[in-house]
């Protein structure tokens, strides 16, 4: 009887323990460590860099580029979206790769057709 009340009791606290530590950020996913915090400076950089980068997918002749979004997390930018072709995939990680402060670009804009 004492062993089911212990049960009863023990089965919702460890629950609970296993789905707060299963709550940590996937570092596989290619996502920042909890333990990483960017400084100010590093967030305005990013941001700036950002901004940059928008700019020039918005001013390109060629291409417009409404679909696509910008993200930046330490001088690595990340493009998303979609696009028609594959030259405007292309030509968005062309253009984010010649921003002075881009260390890395991860393209995954999708062409639809």
């Amino acid at each position: 009887m004492k062993v089911q009340k212990i049960m009863i009791w023990a089965l919702p606290i460890c629950s609970a323990a296993l789905f707060v530590t299963g709550c940590e950020r996937n570092q596989d996913m290619g996502a920042p460590p909890a333990s990483v915090e960017r400084s100010t400076g590093q967030k305005v950089d990013d941001k700036a860099l950002t901004s940059k980068v928008k700019d020039a997918l918005d001013d390109n002749a060629a291409y417009k580029f409404p679909n696509v979004e910008v993200n930046t997390y330490g001088g690595k930018v990340q493009l998303s979206g979609f696009v028609a072709t594959r030259q405007q995939k292309e030509q968005a990680e062309n253009l984010a790769k010649a921003m002075a402060g881009t260390t890395e670009v991860e393209n995954k804009i999708s062409v639809r057709p």
